[in-house]
């Protein structure tokens, strides 16, 4: 009796059947994994995609929330934008009309910082720097003073530019040399 069922069992035509059904079994497999990979990498292509859109939904969403809030705000802006013009001419006629004591620069210094750091806390920055490069990006050059070719330098500041929230909202006019 053992005989028979070990016959029935391990006939060469049982193991070539085993055989086959195992390897059509790992050629499903692999081809699964390979069909798999090739999703998860179409899934990756989407989502990547899907986040770059979400980015640039995001940023403009921030940019319209930035302008709404620049226009809402534009009357307060204006003020201390023009306090801090006002405090700019003042400085330059006197530093450049009168000889002034150290004192009275040191004390200038001062309250330049703190209209500055007045102007930080509604998210002003001002550009007024000079011996700088010319950018036109943030320059608005009115005069210049030299044909040279080389580049050019930010000579005087004759009014200030403006930042809102890393935006340039007013190109400084310069003389550049």
């Amino acid at each position: 009796m053992w005989s028979k069922i070990k016959r029935f069992f391990f006939t060469g035509n049982i193991k070539d059947k085993l055989s086959e059904l195992s390897n059509d079994i790992n050629y499903k497999i692999g081809n699964s994994k390979h069909e798999i990979i090739e999703e998860v990498g179409e899934i990756k292509k989407a989502l990547r995609k899907q986040g770059l859109f979400v980015e640039m939904f995001k940023e403009e969403i921030l940019e319209r929330l930035s302008e709404k809030e620049f226009t809402e705000r534009k009357e307060d802006i204006e003020r201390f934008i023009d306090l801090s013009d006002a405090f700019f001419h003042l400085q330059a006629t006197l530093t450049d009309n009168l000889p002034l004591q150290q004192t009275w620069l040191e004390v200038m210094a001062i309250v330049r910082q703190k209209i500055d750091s007045l102007l930080e806390t509604v998210g002003l920055s001002i550009v007024c720097q000079t011996e700088v490069e010319f950018n036109p990006s943030l320059h608005n050059a009115v005069e210049r003073l030299s044909q040279d070719t080389s580049p050019l330098l930010v000579e005087r500041v004759i009014q200030p530019g403006y930042f809102y929230k890393q935006k340039l909202i007013r190109p400084a006019k310069v003389v550049v040399r």
